[in-house]
């Protein structure tokens, strides 16, 4: 059971949903210097953010010569699949809720006040809004996301929800997540 005081921010508890900013791979340094002013601003609402460099990832996938043969399905696609790598979630923004509540049975529930979740949709709206003006290509969606809608950069997945291999079922169920419901509602 997580407990947290009244009106205090949770910036280390990830309830699994996140959403990526995918750029074409050439253009990721480029994007980076587009879009740090606001990464590294107070008004980025997102307490956890990463970016990942794929060739480095590719690079050490090389390196290390992976056995995809001993790996499951879900483990093997992300190491032979280099178009997730390489070509999109370059930028992983994580939501962390304002507080978590649980119930008798102990089930924890994500509470998130309304104006972080306009914060979080105006916030990934810039971006979108940038790299749109700036002329940067959008890299390609993985399976595992739905992009949200009116975006070609930002994409939405929820841990346990979308097991990477993507398809309608994964979709609608993203779809149907409040979190994505929420910040589509937002946004427009």
């Amino acid at each position: 059971m997580c407990t947290l005081a009244e009106g205090e921010r949770n910036d280390k508890y990830v309830d699994g949903n996140k959403f990526h900013l995918t750029v074409h791979p050439k253009y990721l340094s480029a994007a980076f210097d587009h879009i740090s002013p606001w990464l590294f601003s107070d008004d980025n609402p997102f307490g956890i953010w990463k970016v990942t460099d794929q060739e480095v990832v590719i690079n050490h996938l090389e390196r290390t010569g992976v056995d995809t043969e001993s790996l499951s399905a879900l483990e093997r696609k992300p190491q032979t699949d280099p178009e997730r790598f390489y070509c999109g979630v370059q930028f992983t923004f994580y939501c962390t809720p304002d507080r978590i509540e649980a119930d008798d049975s102990g089930e924890k529930t994500s509470v998130y006040q309304v104006s972080a979740i306009k914060r979080m949709s105006l916030f990934l709206q810039e971006l979108e809004r940038v790299l749109s003006e700036k002329g940067i290509p959008a890299g390609i969606v993985p399976d595992s996301d739905i992009l949200v809608p009116k975006g070609r950069y930002i994409s939405y997945r929820k841990e346990g929800i979308s097991q990477r291999l993507g398809g309608n079922n994964e979709w609608k169920a993203l779809m149907s997540e409040p979190m994505y419901r929420l910040i589509t509602t937002v946004s427009e």
